[in-house]
């Protein structure tokens, strides 16, 4: 009977074609570490978001408005994105009716008049490489989309003051199947209040430039 032996090896990304090793305990079981930790292990996953410590955003629409997001990433020729994580927590609203949720857009739709990120693309590896994206935020002047795509949807019809509701809406590539964005492409965050509101946006992204390895 043949034998199947595996020899203790570091993680690592190899081009297509190439021998790869395999990795285990000292007690020989088989390691099968998670596909995000792995990629954050070989610094391709970025964090960015709007709104900083305690200084949340002001929501810019009572409803939402396709060109103009609370919040974009821009993802250029070269690179590819998928999405991981979005959250939008939500610390004041005057009124009843929040909606939001985020889009993908394959092209490059401009930042229209917006500012930047608060937290530009950071790597969630000490030490990493920069991001080739770039972050923006409350987008006043329409932006330019050509195919813009609904991920996720979130609301919630009471006062989110009133405590009713949970003012945290997360989205997770877990619990669907992500988009996979060659630039140049965008991702854009939505949150509207049908009166007015406050809060915070988060986006963490895995990128590869040159394709996905």
């Amino acid at each position: 009977m043949s034998e199947f032996k595996v020899v203790t090896a570091t993680p690592q990304s190899l081009a297509s074609g190439n021998a790869a090793m395999a990795s285990v305990t000292k007690r020989g079981e088989l390691i099968l570490m998670p596909w995000h930790v792995q990629l954050a292990n070989e610094g391709k996953v970025f964090v960015t978001a709007a709104g900083t410590e305690t200084a949340p955003i002001t929501l810019g629409n009572t409803v939402i408005d396709n060109d103009q997001p609370e919040f974009i990433l821009r993802v250029p020729t070269g690179t590819t994105v998928i999405p991981l994580f979005a959250q939008i927590v939500l610390e004041a609203t005057g009124g009843a009716l929040f909606e939001g949720g985020m889009t993908v857009e394959d092209s490059d739709p401009g930042a229209g008049t917006s500012t930047a990120a608060d937290q530009a693309p950071t790597n969630m590896k000490s030490r990493g490489a920069g991001s080739t994206c770039t972050a923006r935020q409350l987008v006043t002047a329409n932006l330019t989309q050509v195919a813009l795509r609904w991920i996720w949807r979130a609301g919630e019809p009471a006062d989110l003051d009133s405590a009713v509701g949970g003012n945290r809406f997360n989205w997770n590539y877990m619990d669907q199947i992500a988009p996979v964005l060659v630039g140049p492409a965008a991702v854009m965050l939505y949150a509207a209040n049908g009166t007015s509101g406050t809060g915070f946006i988060t986006l963490i992204f895995a990128e590869f430039v040159g394709g996905i390895e």
